[in-house]
């Protein structure tokens, strides 16, 4: 079957919402130990042996809710939180190594509640401190004010010396008071400025697309000379402009995919979260959700994108190396990652035997630089490295993006799969009761063995990135159903969940400023939690959804088209642009949406 060359993504319907993804690889990576981590003088120590992340036993861990400051102020005892990862190797060797010395357990006895988040889980944490990779250590004092954030891996000397600060330190009146260090502060305001005009937007879409244009790397290919990882998003946009004839951009498209290839499992398939070093040789062996979502989308589009400009459309040898890859990462998501009630999970461990209770481990502890050197055979040996089976609003809506996606290169089975994980997340994710219901995080209570959502909060994140899939599966050249009837009730069902969602924003996430809030109003937060933030990946795709479906959906709403153009410039602000670094193509997407949206 030939690819369609045309790609889902493109033409008046879903121009520049390519990029969906917005985990900041880099900056969420699993830290080891970092010098420069924390503005204490510690002495360097020598990093613990791979094996130190297999697990001890259980600690007692308390929940992080809003609840935490209220018993913590009764106590008067400061607050540990352990922002973490199920996937991170360096997290597991923290909760064996640190958390389980005596002499640390003495000190967060006597002086501290401690807690510990997984940040899939919460995406309001994890945007509120992925710049310091996980795990990110933050002490709080008993009233909820933010003292320190300590990035990566903290051996139990340099954890006792932050405990024994903290416990003797008066809150900051302000960031640059902390006593301990560097604290979160205050996100970018994202306020629009300026005229909402389509010559502004493209005036912006120009000035940032120069900012990810001098973080190109000629030599090793990617964005950026250091840490090199998969930006999904900005390959995307590099597939955008090869898709419009920038001169330069099928070539780039081509250079930096194959570089990523060198960070593909050649045995299960998938895409590691990122190398080392500053080449692509130095895999660092976690599988994350959203990133093979990211990446099969990518050699999906690059498949069509990357064939021969005529009439014969044939493949090129760039062409058919991305097809490949992305055959190779659909069947180890059908494998791995995929529910069998239809979802999708949301990441793999890098290591074997790293979690208590992990079925899927036969033969103890096996880190991964071991276990991912082994052919199939010699690996399944040992089991498989655990599977997070959370299931989650972003990590669905991302896949069911990159599913369509790939569906376009000659698999309509693809498409298929991705309407199943709709409707399976749509009868699990919305809480039974409100006008407007935003999906929850996870799925509600009663609906899955996963963990019970939290009713009580919803997440930006979550209606975005299901949003745009749910108007992506509106589109009449994106669904190919046998039946012409079917074909258009599953449409106008899609489509009328669009307008919910739609709704949701409007009315539980808009900020009366503009832009949108990262969260639900919770009236019990207290502490720096009170104050609700604006992030700026999840405000980019909000302006995207919002400008999509008045595109798709013909409604003639002044007030939502306004809103979506008022976020698309406060995320377009230079204070937001320098915020993100190379996780800019966002900001770049919904530039280039608003300016073919607004008006002269």
């Amino acid at each position: 079957m030939k690819a369609n060359r045309s790609g889902f993504l493109v033409g008046a319907a879903f121009v520049g919402a390519a990029f969906v993804g917005a985990a900041s690889i880099g900056a969420t990576a699993c830290r080891p130990h970092t010098a420069a981590r924390t503005a204490l003088v510690v002495a360097e120590a020598p990093l613990p042996p791979p094996e130190a992340a297999a697990p001890k036993g259980p600690l007692a861990w308390e929940s992080f809710d809003s609840e935490i400051f209220v018993r913590s102020a009764a106590a008067k005892k400061f607050v540990l939180l352990d922002n973490s990862a199920e996937w991170c190797h360096w997290c597991h060797v923290m909760e064996a190594v640190t958390y389980h010395d005596p002499a640390i357990r003495s000190r967060l006895d006597a002086r501290f509640l401690t807690a510990k988040v997984d940040v899939d889980e919460r995406p309001d944490l994890e945007e509120r401190y992925r710049n310091f990779g996980w795990p990110a250590t933050v002490i709080f004092s008993p009233e909820g004010k933010e003292l320190g954030v300590f990035q990566g891996y903290l051996t139990p000397d340099e954890l006792a010396a932050v405990l024994d600060e903290a416990t003797g330190a008066r809150a900051p009146e302000s960031p640059s008071e902390s006593p301990l260090g560097r604290t979160t502060g205050n996100a970018p305001a994202l306020l629009a400025t300026g005229p909402l005009t389509a010559t502004r937007f493209a005036e912006d879409r120009t000035r940032i697309d120069r900012v990810l244009e001098n973080l190109w790397d000629s030599k090793a290919y990617g964005w950026g000379d250091f840490q090199k990882a998969p930006v999904g998003w900005a390959d995307l946009w590099l597939l955008e402009k090869a898709r419009r004839g920038v001169p330069g951009a099928r070539e780039r498209v081509a250079q930096v995919l194959d570089a990523e290839g060198q960070i593909h499992d050649p045995v299960f398939g998938g895409i590691y979260q990122y190398s080392v070093g500053k080449t692509w040789k130095e895999p660092h062996f976690e599988k994350l959700g959203a990133l093979q979502a990211l990446s099969l989308w990518a050699d999906a589009e690059a498949a069509v994108v990357l064939r021969e400009a005529d009439a014969v459309n044939a493949a090129t040898p760039a062409a058919l190396r991305a097809q490949a890859r992305a055959d190779r990462t659909f069947r180890y998501i059908q494998r791995f990652l995929r529910a069998p009630e239809g979802g999708f999970y949301t990441s793999q461990d890098a290591d074997v035997g790293a979690h208590l209770g992990n079925g899927d481990a036969k033969r103890g502890f096996l880190d991964g630089h071991a276990y991912y050197a082994l052919p199939e055979a010699e690996r399944l040996s040992y089991g498989v490295p655990r599977i997070d089976r959370g299931e989650y609003g972003k990590e669905n809506g991302l896949f069911v993006l990159a599913y369509l996606a790939y569906a376009r290169t000659g698999h309509p089975e693809a498409a298929a799969e991705a309407t199943r994980a709709m409707d399976r997340f749509l009868a699990t994710h919305r809480p039974k009761e409100g006008l407007f219901r935003w999906f929850s995080h996870a799925p509600v209570a009663g609906e899955s063995s996963t963990e019970a959502a939290n009713p009580r909060v919803g997440q930006l994140a979550d209606q975005v990135y299901i949003g745009l899939a749910l108007t992506a599966l509106a589109d009449p050249s994106v669904l190919a159903a046998s039946s012409p009837l079917l074909e258009k009730r599953q449409r106008d069902r899609y489509a009328e969940e669009a307008r919910a969602v739609v709704r949701a924003l409007e009315a539980s996430f808009a900020a009366p400023d503009g832009g949108f809030y990262g969260t639900t109003e919770d009236a019990g937060a207290r502490g720096i939690f009170a104050q609700r933030r604006k992030p700026i990946d999840e405000n980019a795709l909000a302006a995207l959804f919002l400008l999509k479906y008045i595109q798709q959906s013909g409604e003639k709403d002044d007030a939502t088209l306004q809103r979506a153009l008022a976020a698309a410039a406060a995320v377009t602000a230079p204070a937001a642009v320098d915020a993100r670094g190379r996780m800019v193509a966002p900001i770049l997407f919904a530039a280039d949406a608003a300016a073919k949206n607004a008006r002269q």
